[in-house]
């Protein structure tokens, strides 16, 4: 298809950032281990359903706003729409004052020509179809002065976001994180043996993301864990480390397989999107998020359960944790997936080194499915792993967890400190089977 629009430059990209910031949200992304099975390489998705009007359109519109001179801005605007990239205008001429005309078809959904009048917009439904809106609104244009702003053939409405404080920050980030990635694999491989060895055995390493990960699983000795449960969020928080030594950041975050390391800086904030519900098969839904500020002192989040590409000694679903750093995340996440566990014929085990002899977990058994639980199963399960997840806040080594299991999610509800604003957001965004626990 011919283009207009020339295709936007990083540099656009980071004015875009610096113009829409403040009037959109910053929605979580997160990784999908089952597309990228698919796709044979890392697929990532953007949860723009937390966007305002529900989808990514209000960046492009904003972006295109924010350059009208005043005298197009008296003019006012016409697009034509369906229904987002109208939402999304009218949102955006309304808070920037505009007036605006969005073209609908005429069997456009009603939910969304209300929405659209509802922020503010005229509406015209006189167009049969897209390709006449299209054409009555190049002469409406013509014969009022109205300026066009295109739904996507056109470079500002296409420009994007990204979190960094100049366009030479974030190509220093991203090539510190690129030079330190490819030494990190080899290292392991070189302490492999230490890395399996239980904490309780003492284990010796001399590498820095080894280190990271001893240092995460050492409080955590109370029960049986080796470094390896730390492995991907101490390889996240090594590039993080990296990518913040070489240029400053305002929000980032290195995802190595859902556990993240993240920066926030202040005055700003990011959500996580957690995807844990699995009622309608091996997909997970999204069904909850975490927005987190400087303020948090959250570095880290992590998830882990039985459903995981990893072992597990329990049956959770999923276990999120949050906690300073990624290492301590994935240590706990692991360690409290582990506790949502209970006694049932419906759960089969084997001993670890039956399905991989090199396992860290050595005879230890593991989940291997799980059927239908009684209610009774489930909430024992759950008091389980809330018991574990509830030792670790006492001790101060995660602000919060979310557990779950067969439909139910269970967070660890607010705290008794100056930073409640974590646990409340993590409570809210979750829906049906929530349970919040308020125990100190």
């Amino acid at each position: 298809m011919a283009s207009i629009a020339a295709l936007p430059t990083l540099d656009d990209v980071m004015a875009a950032a610096r113009a829409i910031e403040g009037r959109v949200h910053v929605t979580p992304s997160f990784s999908s281990a089952t597309l990228s099975e698919r796709a044979g390489a890392p697929v990532w998705l953007k949860a723009e359903l937390f966007q305002r009007v529900g989808a990514f359109k209000p960046r492009g519109a904003f972006n295109r706003m924010r350059a009208l001179s005043a005298e197009e801005r008296e003019r006012g605007v016409i697009a034509i729409s369906a229904g987002n990239h109208a939402q999304a205008l009218a949102v955006a001429a309304r808070d920037l004052g505009v007036d605006a005309l969005i073209l609908m078809p005429a069997d456009a959904s009603p939910p969304k020509v209300a929405a659209t009048r509802g922020y503010g917009a005229q509406v015209d439904l006189e167009s049969a179809d897209s390709v006449e809106a299209l054409r009555r609104m190049r002469e409406i244009a013509e014969a009022t002065g109205r300026v066009i702003i295109h739904p996507y053939d056109d470079a500002m409405v296409i420009a994007r976001e990204i979190a960094g404080r100049s366009p030479d920050a974030v190509r220093a980030s991203y090539a510190a994180a690129c030079g330190r990635f490819p030494a990190i694999l080899p290292e392991l491989c070189d302490e492999l043996a230490m890395l399996r060895t239980p904490m309780h055995e003492s284990p010796r390493v001399n590498g820095p993301v080894a280190r990271r990960m001893l240092a995460a699983c050492r409080p955590f000795t109370d029960v049986f864990v080796t470094p390896m449960a730390a492995v991907a969020g101490a390889v996240a928080d090594e590039l993080l480390a990296h990518m913040t030594a070489a240029a400053p950041l305002e929000r980032a975050f290195v995802n190595d397989g859902g556990d993240i390391a993240v920066l926030v800086a202040p005055g700003q904030t990011l959500d996580i999107g957690v995807a844990g519900e699995y009622s309608r098969g091996a997909t997970p839904l999204l069904n909850g998020a975490i927005r987190i500020d400087a303020a948090s002192g959250i570095g880290g989040i992590a998830t882990s359960g039985a459903r995981g590409r990893s072992f597990s000694l329990g049956i959770a679903d999923t276990v999120t944790a949050l906690a300073r750093d990624g290492a301590t995340a994935d240590a706990a996440a692991t360690l409290v997936a582990n506790a949502v566990n209970v006694g049932s014929p419906a759960i089969l085990r084997r001993p670890a080194r039956e399905l991989d002899p090199d396992s860290d977990l050595r005879g230890l058994p593991v989940t291997v499915s799980v059927g239908p639980l009684a209610a009774a199963e489930i909430d024992a399960a759950l008091a389980n792993g809330e018991a574990r997840a509830l030792d670790y806040r006492r001790r101060g080594l995660i602000a919060d967890a979310a557990l779950m299991l067969a439909g139910r999610t269970r967070t660890l509800g607010a705290l008794n400190s100056s930073k409640p604003a974590v646990t409340e957001y993590l409570a809210a965004c979750f829906g049906r089977g929530h349970e919040q626990l308020d125990r100190r």
